[in-house]
C-alpha cells in the first residue's frame, strides 16, 4: 500500500484512548509523510522534490505526537529536523524566485539597450543624410 496506506492505518490507531499509542501513531504518521516527501527514502530529495505540503504534514504530525507525549525525544528531534528541511526548501524556493526575477531584469535591460542602440543608429543615419532643402520664394519674388 505504501505511505498513504500506512498513514490511514496509523490515523485509525491515533484515535484510541491510550496516549502512548496515539503518540506513536502520530510519530509514525509524521515519518510516513516525511518519507513520502523524501520520495521513498532519499532524504536529500525532500527539498529538491518541492513537496512542501508533505513536509508540513510531517511537522504537524510530530507536534500532535508531542501533545500526547511531551517527553518523546525522537518526535522532538524529527520535528526539529523537518522544520529545518522546510526552512531549507523555503530558502531554495526564494533563491530560485530571486534568480528568475534577476533573469527577467536582465532581459528587460537587454531589451532597453537594444532599443537604445536602434534609436542611436537611426539618429546617426538621420545625421548622415544630406540636408533636405526646399525652395521658398523670397518675399520680393512673389
Amino acid at each position: 500500500g505504501g505511505y498513504p496506506e500506512a498513514v490511514k492505518l496509523f490515523q485509525r490507531a491515533a484515535v484510541t484512548g491510550d496516549s502512548r499509542l496515539r503518540a506513536k501513531s502520530w510519530y509514525n504518521i509524521g515519518n510516513a509523510h516525511y518519507r513520502s516527501a523524501a520520495r521513498e527514502g532519499a532524504p536529500e530529495a525532500a527539498g529538491q522534490a518541492g513537496d512542501m505540503e508533505a513536509l508540513k504534514r510531517s511537522a504537524a504530525s510530530y507536534i500532535r505526537a508531542l501533545e500526547c507525549a511531551p517527553d518523546d525525544l525522537d518526535a522532538k528531534y524529527n520535528l526539529e529536523f523537518v522544520q529545518r528541511e522546510i526552512r531549507k526548501l523555503e530558502q531554495q524556493q526564494q533563491k530560485q524566485k530571486d534568480k528568475e526575477e534577476e533573469k527577467e531584469k536582465e532581459k528587460e535591460k537587454d531589451k532597453r539597450q537594444e532599443q537604445q542602440d536602434k534609436d542611436d543608429k537611426d539618429k546617426e543615419d538621420e545625421q548622415d543624410k544630406p540636408p533636405q532643402f526646399t525652395y521658398r520664394p523670397a518675399p520680393d519674388e512673389e
